[in-house]
């Protein structure tokens, strides 16, 4: 009969725990992108828009279903943070390449949740896979795309060019970048309006108001300033 500890120091399972490794993020794939359907279809009809919408009046069916089946929910691994991304990362797949998905993998996939723009998601979807980033490479991008900082370096080149993460800011920047960089704070500034618009009916503490006004003192002598250097240029 063989020695156990013999096999266990000269035999290589590296493929069999490669095929595990493989099998269990497709597997965990498939399960949170069919919850996120599963919820999309029950409490929002399968409109994006309807589980999107900022409307503090809308339907509160789901946050209900929630917070009743918290316990039985939490003995599934679907805490509330989590059903949420499960729903946004089905919106995202249903929105991209076929195939993409299941290369990026749940984080990666989460993490495109933060990008509203369907066209803007699949080229840095399409950049990830091609280029091979990782989860802070992503990051990275995300952030520059919602700031309107994404821009192809080599337009000759099939797919997104994108500067290598880290890379300085360009600081001689075109006039169209500026435009665009001027354009994204300013989409920006719509969602947070739309968001404080969320608040109303909501007691804030006082810490917490007077942190808004004095963001919102600064945003304005921002916006000034802003104005002063049009007006110069």
């Amino acid at each position: 009969m063989p020695d156990p500890q013999l096999i266990v120091t000269t035999t290589n399972y590296a493929d069999v725990l490669q095929t595990l490794r493989a099998l269990t993020q497709d597997h965990l794939l498939f399960f949170r992108v069919e919850v996120g359907r599963v919820l999309l279809q029950r409490f929002f009809a399968a409109d994006p828009k309807a589980y999107l919408s900022r409307d503090p009046h809308k339907a509160t069916s789901f946050a209900d279903f929630v917070q009743l089946h918290a316990t039985d929910l939490a003995d599934l691994g679907l805490g509330d943070q989590t059903l949420r991304h499960c729903v946004l990362t089905h919106i995202v797949v249903s929105t991209l390449p076929p195939g993409l998905a299941a290369e990026l993998g749940f984080s990666k996939l989460v993490e495109l949740t933060r990008v509203p723009d369907p066209t803007m998601r699949a080229r840095l979807a399409q950049a990830a896979v091609q280029q091979r980033w990782s989860l802070s490479d992503l990051k990275h991008h995300v952030a520059r795309a919602k700031d309107g900082l994404v821009y192809d370096t080599d337009p000759d080149q099939p797919g997104l060019q994108l500067p290598p993460p880290g890379e300085p800011e360009d600081k001689a920047s075109t006039p169209g970048r500026v435009a665009q960089r001027v354009q994204a704070w300013s989409n920006r500034a719509d969602e947070l309006t739309e968001a404080l618009t969320a608040l109303r009916g909501t007691t804030l503490t006082s810490t917490q108001r007077e942190r808004l006004k004095a963001a919102l003192a600064s945003a304005e002598a921002k916006l000034a300033g802003l104005r002063a250097a049009l007006a110069e240029s």
